[in-house]
């Protein structure tokens, strides 16, 4: 019944875990989650470490639940699964989410040392699965919502704001391939 997607957001201080909670996507499919994926991490990189590393999981909790599109996956006051409060694993999510086109990873670092947060953003296919940002929406049937000029322009929103999107290896490889052969022009000097 319907297209699901579930991301789970992590945050961390120092090593840490201050947050780890997933967002449950109902219809979202295509570009909703992945414009949460954005928001979320634009926002987290936005605010300052020492006032991060004060707050309570429930009020982390509430600026992701006030950013996002979704709703929470687990209602932790009512649940009678294994899930720490505040603290679920990828596992968890992978458990408790039903007729799943396909999950994301969001994770915010955050040190003592270092102004700002590093944000991190990984796609799974429906079985868990890391794959690329054309095969997360290939394979989950959303081309219609997230075709070529939006992975296009969402590549380089991230890029812009320093949201790291990891894919993996291989694929990283052949686009780096790719770009060589289409903007640089080598010619062999002899």
């Amino acid at each position: 019944m319907g297209e699901r997607t579930q991301m789970l957001v992590t945050i961390n201080h120092d090593g840490k875990q201050l947050l780890s909670l997933s967002i449950h996507y109902q219809w979202g499919f295509g570009r909703v989650m992945l414009l949460d994926a954005f928001s979320i991490g634009w926002k987290f990189s936005l605010m300052f470490e020492g006032e991060i590393a004060t707050y309570m999981p429930i009020a982390l909790s509430n600026i992701v639940m006030a950013t996002s599109t979704g709703v929470s996956n687990i209602d932790y006051k009512f649940s009678d699964t294994d899930v720490t409060p505040y603290h679920e694993t990828f596992q968890n999510m992978l458990d408790y989410s039903d007729q799943n086109d396909g999950f994301a990873r969001l994770t915010i670092n955050y040190l003592s040392d270092k102004l700002g947060a590093t944000v991190e953003l990984r796609l799974y296919d429906f079985n868990g699965k890391h794959v690329t940002l054309e095969d997360y929406v290939k394979k989950g049937h959303g081309g219609e919502y997230a075709d070529k000029a939006f992975l296009k322009h969402y590549r380089w929103a991230l890029d812009n704001i320093e949201i790291a999107l990891i894919e993996p290896k291989r694929r990283q490889q052949k686009q780096a391939e790719k770009f060589l052969k289409d903007h640089i022009d080598i010619r062999v000097i002899k």
